[in-house]
């Protein structure tokens, strides 16, 4: 299975993704999980979504770094979900399926060593050597004397091409077992195969037919296929472009250098990019448009993370919901009829406070069946900062019904209910949703904490 750009995939996809990434830039990490298994549930293959994923899984986890008990709990849900259906997901061919239970597993803990296993092994069956590379490599990281795992390793990296990283881990197994004639003479073996396939660059197919710079056919064909694995590729690209804009400027070429500068995170240079695009358009097409609102917001964000002046910070977060909230609001008056754009904006009015307006922005965006649970939990906590604790709790009901599993979306509806509860002084009630909780996750927020505030009283 090809590895997929953002401009292979679809319109549908692009969006998920997009908006995921947005969540995962505002720390929304439960959202922007979701928002990019979606995407991959459509586009396994679609790379970047899995490396954001990844970046998201983490962060919600704490570097994965969860409780003892949590843990346990994890690979108990995940050995029973990996243990009885996984198998019968790889032996039907459902490799979308099967790599979406993994990720499911890992967004429980992304280090587990059962979830971390299957998605190699279903990456494997889809031949998505990129994605069976990564996970075998994080199992490298938390489980560094599996063997296993290491010769797994070292053949996804033969068939990665990966020819350096082939043999270094081939040296790491000889290191762990120095009496281990068959381990030594795999090393040989490996060390013979990597010099003959860098000595045959010149017999392929493609542009390797003129280069014999390993390092820099690499290099091309990840420009051809706009993927930058490291930031010395990303470099090159950059000024790949930049000489191709010099030349002939056109307005696909500016923007892909202006993703590119937003990849390297040079926001300013990203920013300049993108407003150059909108003078070459003439309009600026709403992926553009939002792509200039994340830079600010990313600009914002890098200043809020560089000051502690407490009154600098308000006025940088004042700034950040002005952004959000213009371009949100931007968004609805030129597509007044996108679900999305109401949901957007529904989320920037209530940032401010904004409760009332963002109640009908709100309604309007479940038109999409996409966005009926999350608008409809926000219509509740809308509720809920207006006081109006009754209809809060009514409107949590309402959302639950559609929720059949215990996705994050039911957690954080749940969670919400039992603070409406005790914002009721209704303790049992409000157990009841965090006993529900727990029993799914028990590292989820601080229910562990109050379940327990509660027996003590």
């Amino acid at each position: 299975m090809e590895e997929k750009t953002m401009k292979d995939i679809s319109k549908r996809c692009r969006e998920l993704y997009q908006r995921g990434d947005k969540a995962f830039k505002q720390k929304n990490f439960p959202f922007a999980i979701e928002m990019f298994r979606e995407t991959l549930k459509s586009e396994p293959a679609f790379g970047e979504a899995r490396t954001k994923l990844r970046k998201a899984q983490f962060a919600a986890t704490n570097g994965g770094h969860i409780g003892g008990f949590a843990k346990m709990m994890a690979s108990i849900s995940n050995t029973f979900s990996i243990g009885m259906k996984g198998p019968k997901l790889l032996k039907s061919g459902d490799f979308k399926a099967a790599l979406d239970m993994a990720e499911e597993a890992m967004t429980k803990n992304p280090t587990d060593l059962k979830a971390l296993q299957f998605l190699a092994k279903a990456a494997h069956q889809a031949k998505l050597v990129n994605v069976e590379v990564d996970a075998l490599k994080l199992v490298q990281k938390y489980f560094p004397e599996n063997i296993q795992n290491l010769k797994e390793l070292a053949e996804a990296y033969k068939a990665a091409n990966m020819f350096d990283e082939l043999v270094e881990t081939h040296q790491t197994i000889c290191r762990m077992k120095p009496d281990d004639l068959g381990a030594v003479n795999d090393m040989k073996a490996a060390t013979a195969y990597a010099a003959m396939n860098r000595g045959k660059w010149e017999e392929a197919n493609s542009y390797r037919d003129i280069i014999k710079d390993k390092d820099k056919a690499q290099e091309l064909e990840q420009m051809e296929s706009g993927v930058a694995r490291d930031a010395e590729t990303l470099a090159a690209m950059i000024e790949s472009f930049e000489a191709k804009m010099a030349e002939n400027e056109n307005i696909q070429g500016r923007k892909r250098l202006a993703e590119l500068y937003h990849q390297g995170e040079n926001l300013e240079q990203a920013l300049a990019n993108y407003e150059r695009v909108v003078e070459l358009a003439g309009t600026a097409e709403p992926a553009i448009a939002s792509a200039i609102s994340e830079v600010k917001v990313a600009q914002i964000d890098a200043q809020i993370a560089a000051t502690e002046d407490e009154a600098t910070l308000q006025s940088l977060e004042a700034q950040k919901s002005e952004e959000l909230y213009s371009h949100a609001e931007n968004m609805v008056k030129r597509f007044p009829n996108d679900p999305a754009y109401r949901f957007d904006f529904g989320q920037a009015l209530f940032s401010r406070g904004e409760y009332t307006k963002a109640l009908a922005e709100l309604q309007q965006s479940q038109r999409n069946p996409r966005f009926k649970a999350i608008a409809g939990r926000l219509m509740g906590q809308c509720f809920y900062e207006r006081g109006q604790l009754d209809m809060a709790i009514d409107q949590y009901n309402t959302v639950l019904e559609d929720l059949k599993v215990m996705n994050d979306d039911k957690k954080e509806t749940l969670y919400n209910l039992g603070l409406a509860f005790e914002a009721q002084e209704k303790g049992e009630q409000a157990m009841e949703a965090y006993k529900e909780i727990f029993q799914a996750d028990v590292a989820f927020r601080d229910v562990d904490a109050r379940i327990n505030a509660f027996y003590q009283k």
